[in-house]
């Protein structure tokens, strides 16, 4: 990986260590718990029946859109939601 210099002004937000550091900074994340074990094979299940051109932010906004039906729904028959 190479690496790109950065033209920093004085009125930026992270300094030039800070750029240096987010160099070096490496992502790694935390181990598998028991859910994600017993889970997989469901998400991995439901991945493949989806469009690839379908972005994750969408899947998400659809089922947004399905929980706000449901509670207008809801809202319509009882006004008190009781």
């Amino acid at each position: 990986m190479e690496s790109k210099e950065v033209q920093v002004k004085s009125s930026d937000f992270i300094t030039l260590e800070g750029l240096k550091e987010l160099d070096r900074y490496k992502y790694t994340s935390g181990p598998y718990t028991w859910l994600d074990n017993k889970m997989n094979d469901f998400w991995l299940w439901g991945a493949y029946r989806l469009p690839i051109w379908m972005a994750p932010n969408l899947v998400t906004f659809i089922g947004f859109i399905f929980m706000v039906s449901h509670y207008v729904c809801f809202l319509f028959y009882d006004v008190t939601l009781r």
